[in-house]
């Protein structure tokens, strides 16, 4: 990192590291002067995200998106210097105001994305199994384990319920447009975070916004956010999908804080989890169409 920072801006700089959502990449905000800017260092194990996330980021400027600039970049060891957006998400502007411009500006850019970008654009594509995977990660994650009869049939329901979101049509979308990956600078919302871009369910992107486990949004709000998509797609959400989408997205998500949990120690993410089942336990109860997968959210409730 030294002699990355020394040959582009001498030795009169300083670094002072500055936390992440999650994953393995570190981040400092590198002062030179009276100016700024961010260092996003990415492990070698993670050379497939710093060559997609530079790639997104082209493909994004030339669509004129609002993602931060690179200011420089070291392929060879994974360092990428970015525009510094300042410090303030989306998520800490609603927790301060609890006012929605800012998420409907950020459907405005989810529109322009699924508008502008194409096939030939963004290769990855969500699979079935790509999504059966992430609901079995998180059941590995819990290690509150069923008998082996139950543990088929639950994903068995896991296998059907990603079998109905990949239904067409996939669209473009950013993968993870939750409060922490959308930044407000400038008075527009900035998109961070987008190295896994590609094609994945219709609302898959419209869940991870609405139903954030961090801003925790009132149901009243999300409504009024859903009609504003609705208006700006003319067109209605189809309730069912949608909310087929949020078990999978929450569920995996609930996997994702327990992994950080493990591997790295992290436990600012846990306190999140109970709220995201139980928001999968109310969407099961009211359908029940996925018994084993009820049980099983319930059993880790009780437990928590």
């Amino acid at each position: 990192m030294k002699s990355f920072l020394d040959q582009h801006f001498g030795p009169s700089w300083t670094a002072k590291k500055i936390m992440g959502d999650s994953g393995e990449r570190q981040y400092h905000r590198v002062s030179i002067k009276d100016k700024t800017c961010i260092l996003a260092s990415y492990p070698p194990n993670t050379q497939k995200s710093f060559k997609s996330f530079v790639s997104v980021q082209d493909l994004f400027k030339r669509k004129d998106f609002s993602v931060p600039s690179i200011l420089a970049q070291d392929n060879h060891n994974g360092f990428v210097l970015l525009e510094d957006l300042g410090s303030v998400s989306l998520e800490q502007f609603y927790l301060e105001s609890h006012v929605l411009d800012f998420h409907k500006m950020a459907l405005d850019c989810l529109w322009s994305l699924q508008e502008d970008v194409s096939s030939d654009d963004l290769k990855t594509s969500f699979s079935v199994n790509q999504g059966l995977h992430e609901m079995i990660f998180t059941y590995q994650q819990f290690n509150h384990a069923f008998l082996e009869d139950d543990k088929k049939k639950l994903f068995e329901e896991f296998r059907d319920i990603n079998e109905k979101i990949v239904q067409p049509p996939l669209v473009p979308s950013h993968r993870d447009f939750h409060s922490r990956n959308l930044f407000i600078y400038k008075d527009q919302v900035y998109i961070i975070d987008f190295q896994d871009a590609g094609f994945y369910p219709v609302y898959y992107d419209l869940v991870s916004l609405i139903e954030d486990p961090y801003s925790a949004l009132s149901d009243e709000e999300k409504q009024l956010l859903i009609k504003y998509y609705e208006k700006k797609w003319n067109k209605s959400v189809d309730m069912y999908k949608f909310q087929l989408t949020t078990i999978q997205r929450l569920f995996k998500a609930t996997g994702s804080f327990m992994s950080f949990f493990h591997l790295r120690g992290q436990n600012n993410h846990l306190k999140y989890i109970h709220s995201s089942l139980k928001k999968v336990e109310s969407i099961l109860v009211q359908w029940n169409e996925y018994p084993y997968f009820l049980k099983y959210v319930q059993l880790l409730l009780s437990r928590l």
